[in-house]
């Protein structure tokens, strides 16, 4: 790197930092700080076509995905909880700009770079936690549009205001993205509106059954975050008409089980109208044998793999958060 030109040059040995990418084609611009060094790698990637999707939900408090035919929940109860302590030490801050205007920005700089610095470090390890899962895999991810969904929404209350401001939607989904990019995988993007609130078998409208459970005429049962990322992976797919598509009036009907498969709603496709039911049907399958044998996991803190977990980090399992009643023939 050229500091004086012809006279002063400074020499970095790239092989020293073990972090740094190795699949490299090139290097491109170096920017030089006062404390560090910005390097931007490039690399000519060609798109591959993925051989299963994966879809993800982003909550204030946790991060659902349905991965390889399974519900994986990620807690984000700690990252909230570091925003929550930040915001106190902001609120006292605050206090002493009158008395103390210079003492109050620097603490305030040096705060909000640390809370930034770990909720960045967060969702670094488990966009590269779902990275990798997703390479093993070579599937591809479907994630919800929130482009500008903070400016949309943050016109109601202070409290709102406050609790918005600690979701971390698009620093996930933008992680994500340009790691899945590297690697090679597609990732799509969909409409999430009513995604909680559309039953997955018959596009019929749910309504609150008990805590974060929703229920539906024709007798699902589910947690609203695993429904919506069944939703949202069978719209990104194109196999079930999307949530904001949907009329209002759209229920399910209380007829038997082959007349609950068929609503308003439905694709006029007959060849689109099977491919959704035979997709649906399998996602029962996966919540029912999950419910009964594979109970999902909730990983405080992301391990380096989804299998073979750290010993040193805390993994709790949780109940079953989906069941499905259903009738005879579709049990």
């Amino acid at each position: 790197i050229t500091i004086e030109p012809r006279k002063r040059y400074l020499e970095v040995n790239l092989r020293k930092f073990d972090y740094l990418p190795k699949d490299y084609d090139s290097i491109g611009g170096l920017i030089l700080t006062e404390s560090k060094l910005i390097i931007t790698f490039k690399k000519n990637v060609k798109l591959i076509e993925p051989r299963d999707w994966a879809s993800f939900d982003v909550n204030l408090t946790n991060i659902t995905g349905f991965i390889n035919g399974r519900v994986v929940r990620f807690d984000l109860r700690e990252l909230y909880h570091i925003h929550r302590v930040y915001e106190g030490k902001r609120k006292r801050i605050q206090k002493l700009t009158k008395t103390k205007p210079k003492t109050a920005k620097r603490l305030m700089k040096k705060y909000s770079k640390r809370e930034r610095n770990r909720a960045i470090d967060v969702m670094h390890k488990i966009t590269a936690t779902i990275a990798r899962e997703l390479a093993s895999t070579k599937s591809g991810a479907i994630l919800e549009e929130l482009k500008s969904i903070k400016y949309r929404i943050l016109k109601g209350s202070k409290g709102l205001n406050r609790k918005l401001s600690k979701w971390n939607c698009r620093t996930f989904q933008f992680m994500l993205e340009y790691k899945l990019s590297w690697l090679g995988l597609p990732v799509k993007y969909v409409n999430p509106a009513n995604s909680s609130k559309t039953c997955p078998l018959c596009s019929g409208r749910l309504s609150a059954y008990e805590g974060r459970f929703m229920k539906c005429k024709c007798g699902f049962v589910g947690d609203r975050d695993v429904i919506a990322v069944l939703n949202i992976r069978m719209w990104g797919l194109g196999v079930a008409p999307k949530g904001d598509e949907l009329p209002k009036e759209a229920m399910c009907p209380k007829a038997d089980v082959h007349s609950s498969m068929r609503t308003s709603a439905e694709p006029q496709d007959q060849s689109l109208a099977i491919e959704k039911r035979s997709l649906v049907k399998a996602n029962v399958k996966v919540i029912w044998t999950m419910s009964l044998f594979l109970p999902m996991t909730s990983h405080r803190y992301p391990p380096k793999s989804l299998e073979t977990p750290n010993t040193n980090e805390e993994i709790e399992e949780i109940s079953p958060t989906c069941r499905f009643v259903a009738p005879k023939d579709l049990a």
